[in-house]
């Protein structure tokens, strides 16, 4: 009897948590199930926009393309330079500085664990938050945007 009335209870939690979550959540095929399930009904991401931009960014990033990168960073935005804290306030100066962020071990790491995401409420986390990613709404159009870079 015990048994069966835990068994209510965790199904009954976890009929709450995917509840809570239909409003949060737009169809990806990166990442692992749940992640595509939280990501299916972002209202940014109709039509798989997530997926191309992910796509895109990663094979900039293993690429070391850092004009395209550069476009795609929501500014300011603070990073690690030399071991240094510091604020990159436009495209120029991260262009400037990309070597000094995006460093080969930075980027191997990233490389190894661009299968690990994870949707939270302030966006797409990748690997162990070495990169944030969020919707952010310019000239009227939503677009998708790194919005932390932790290297």
């Amino acid at each position: 009897m015990r048994i069966a009335k835990f068994a209510t209870f965790i199904l009954c939690i976890l009929f709450v948590d995917i509840a809570c979550c239909e409003d949060t959540i737009a169809v990806s095929k990166i990442g692992d199930e749940k992640f595509r399930i939280v990501l299916e009904k972002s209202k940014h991401n109709e039509k798989n926009e997530f997926d191309e931009f992910y796509l895109r960014l990663m094979e900039s990033i293993e690429q070391r393309h850092f004009d395209h990168i550069s476009a795609l960073i929501l500014y300011p935005i603070y990073v690690e330079v030399d071991g240094v804290k510091m604020k990159i306030s436009d495209e120029a100066e991260f262009r400037r500085k990309s070597d000094k962020i995006f460093t080969g071990e930075f980027v191997s790491k990233l490389v190894s664990r661009k299968e690990k995401l994870s949707y939270l409420s302030r966006g797409v986390v990748v690997g162990r938050g070495e990169l944030w990613l969020n919707v952010n709404k310019q000239d009227g159009t939503y677009q998708w945007r790194i919005i932390a870079i932790n290297n």
